[in-house]
């Protein structure tokens, strides 16, 4: 196993028991395997992707544990890398995915997705 798996078979291990925890958690998934979407209705869409099963699990369990949703897990053919499939989870809801970007303070002050917003200010940090 590569030294990559290692450390992220390690880290899904992981549980924090607190809510804040489980949240910065969530940042830190969402900033390294999702994408935010904007549809034709200025809805927005949180597309999860990875080629881990173990990470989509704990995504999955994050969500399940933090707001009480379960959304869909679908497995793709990842076009570009013919050896491996991707699992992708989408929370379609728009009220659903602006709570979780709230949460893991995505949304820029005026309520809209900031691109320019760097992954140190995005991800919760607390000191306990």
């Amino acid at each position: 196993m590569s030294f990559s798996g290692e450390v992220k078979k390690e880290l899904i291990g992981q549980a924090g028991p607190a809510r804040h925890c489980q949240i910065a958690e969530l940042a830190a998934i969402l900033s390294f395997c999702a994408t935010v979407r904007t549809t034709e209705e200025d809805d927005y869409q949180i597309v999860f992707r990875t080629e881990h099963m173990d990470v989509a699990d704990k995504y999955l369990s994050l969500l399940k544990k933090i707001f009480r949703i379960r959304p869909e897990l679908v497995r793709v053919e990842d076009k570009r890398r013919k050896k491996t499939d991707l699992y992708q989870i989408i929370v379609e809801d728009r009220e659903t995915a602006v709570r979780i970007l709230q949460a893991v303070r995505f949304l820029d002050e005026r309520g809209r997705i900031s691109d320019s917003v760097p992954i140190s200010r995005q991800v919760i940090l607390e000191r306990t």
